[in-house]
């Protein structure tokens, strides 16, 4: 059609990558996107390897009692590591897993929250592009006068976690 009508929506998600594989087989991450280190120590992860295998492990720091030493400082990505549960750095590289692996927080989405709710992981980013996906499907059966007049585009972005980026992407 003479007319472009684009629906768009992202599929980035928050996550950390590997910047570091220590002697003892800890990774120390650093921030992709959107990441509030606060809230990162205790949490599981997932660490993607080379073959796209799920490998998991676990946020740890310092114990409070060692952290500060006497001088408060605020928590650092280099103060966190991660736990595969191996015990050297070739264990982490026998499992596809090298700097530059990318690291997503473990989460499920829970059906049984609160009264008609829920809750996951990147549910924005779920349920736009499911939303975009359904739209195409219903006007690829019923265009009509669509074909005519419009050019439907759906669009997955990525860059919406890490400043808004794929809207400007798009825009541009």
């Amino acid at each position: 059609g003479s007319k472009t009508i684009i629906l768009s929506g992202h599929i980035d998600e928050i996550c950390l990558a590997v910047r570091y594989i220590d002697d003892s087989g800890f990774l120390i991450p650093c921030q992709m996107a959107g990441v509030d280190k606060k809230v990162l120590p205790g949490h599981s992860v997932i660490v993607i390897g080379d073959n796209g295998e799920q490998i998991h492990g676990v946020v740890q720091k310092n114990p409070i009692h060692l952290e500060f030493k006497g001088k408060e400082k605020p928590l650092d990505f280099d103060d966190l590591k991660i736990d595969l549960g191996v015990r050297s750095k070739e264990d982490v590289e026998s499992l596809g897993v090298h700097v530059g692996s990318l690291i997503v927080l473990e989460r499920e989405i829970n059906l049984d929250f609160g009264k008609n709710m829920l809750h996951g992981n990147s549910l924005d980013d779920k349920s736009g592009v499911y939303v975009i996906s359904e739209v195409l499907k219903a006007l690829k059966k019923d265009l009509g006068e669509w074909r005519s007049k419009y050019t439907v585009i759906g669009i997955a972005c990525i860059g919406e976690e890490s400043g808004l980026l794929g809207a400007r992407r798009i825009m541009n």
